[in-house]
């Protein structure tokens, strides 16, 4: 009996000390991450400071290609020949201006 005992206290002496050494383990890889979060949130500070100009440029040069499509789309509408080659080709469907001229019904023949 004395010889088990003395196993069963060196295993959990064993376990006593892998235990320890998980807690140090996972208080160091909490300790990394929260310092990673830290860096990465003053890095997204940064980034965004210097993002926000070319955002802005990229949004106002984006309103200006917008207009351009919708130009080119209301002149496609009263254009057939350009329609057929160029919003054709780029899949941009024409804008049909509500202002233009029905054709004339054809005559009905009795």
């Amino acid at each position: 009996m004395n010889e088990s005992d003395s196993q069963i206290e060196a295993l959990q002496r064993q376990i006593f000390v892998l235990l320890l050494v998980l807690l140090v383990v996972s208080a160091t890889l909490a300790a990394y991450l929260y310092y990673q979060q830290h860096i990465f949130r003053k890095d997204a500070a940064a980034l965004q400071q210097q993002a926000t100009p070319l955002i802005a440029a990229f949004n106002a040069e984006r309103a200006g290609a917008e207009t351009f499509i919708n130009q080119i789309r209301v002149f496609g509408g009263t254009h057939p020949d350009f329609t057929q080659q160029v919003l054709s080709k780029y899949g941009i469907p024409p804008v049909t201006p509500t202002n233009a001229a029905k054709p004339a019904a054809a005559p009905v023949k009795k």
